[in-house]
């Protein structure tokens, strides 16, 4: 009878020894990414140290951004850029060059460049009025520079037809 009430004093204290150190199991913890918030894409581009398309919270700015890509070029013109500018999703930004002479908008043979003119020069052009030219500066605005004289067709309302009519008169 003695060994049975060892025996059972021994089960009970090895019980209590494992349920006391149930405690001392750790929990996972749970991620640290914040699982609600959006991921954007955007594709950078331009004078910028590190083009790519990178993957970015939703709300980041794109001050944030170019630091993300290494910040821009010594070259870079950010003089018509809005860096507090909210980034949205799949968006395609070009940092434009800065352009040499650039506070001339037509060169020396009269040509207006049409990555520098102004709203007002751009009416001089035939068949751009002001709404034409408007679309013109914020498209130069939204996307960057015109790499081409050519590139001006992807602006709204500016067809093949109309870029024949002009392209004697425009330079980038």
């Amino acid at each position: 009878m003695k060994k049975y009430l060892i025996l059972l004093l021994i089960l009970l204290c090895m019980c209590l020894n494992v349920s006391c150190n149930d405690d001392n199991f750790i929990v996972s913890s749970t991620p640290t990414y914040n699982e609600t918030s959006k991921m954007l894409l955007i594709d950078l581009k331009g004078a910028i140290r590190l083009p790519n398309v990178y993957s970015v919270e939703e709300g980041t700015i794109l001050n944030e951004l170019i630091n993300l890509a290494g910040g821009l070029e010594a070259n870079a013109d950010v003089s018509k850029i809005n860096l507090a500018f909210v980034l949205s999703e799949n968006q395609m930004i070009t940092i434009p060059y800065k352009i040499e002479n650039e506070s001339n908008n037509n060169d020396s043979s009269g040509l207006i460049n049409i990555n520098t003119a102004s709203v007002n020069e751009l009416c001089t052009l035939p068949g751009i009025g002001t709404s034409k030219a408007n679309n013109i500066v914020n498209f130069r605005n939204t996307n960057g520079y015109f790499m081409t004289i050519e590139d001006i067709k992807k602006v709204s309302g500016i067809g093949e037809e109309l870029f024949n009519k002009i392209k004697a008169y425009i330079c980038v």
